[in-house]
């Protein structure tokens, strides 16, 4: 596991911004939610690996992975987040381009 940031959705928006061609993020915050993944996830378009802490991160942000139709990412990565079993199900069926891995253990 990674530690804990204090980053929040107004700083991965910033992230967004100002680091268009990022291949690779790991963030693990309770402050980071649908809204924060969906600003990376529309601005670094050449992300490969995504790898997301937070039950805050929830099936929406699966949404909006697959209505983006972004092939390049490779991998993206929850662990103690809100995505439902049938979400990440869905996901791996719709998104086969992408590997996904979750740990459902909880942040302590």
């Amino acid at each position: 596991t990674f530690p804990e940031s204090s980053i929040s959705d107004e700083g991965l928006a910033l992230v967004a911004v100002l680091c268009r061609g990022l291949q690779d993020l790991t963030v693990a915050s309770r402050l980071a939610t649908d809204v924060g993944a969906a600003a990376v996830l529309r601005g670094c378009r050449e992300l490969r690996h995504l790898r997301l802490g937070g039950d805050g991160v929830t099936d929406v942000t699966l949404q909006l992975l697959h209505s983006l139709k972004q092939p390049r990412l490779e991998r993206f990565a929850l662990w103690y987040s809100g995505v439902s079993s049938s979400g990440l199900r869905w996901a791996a069926e719709a998104m086969y381009w992408t590997h996904f891995d979750v740990d459902v253990s909880e942040m302590s």
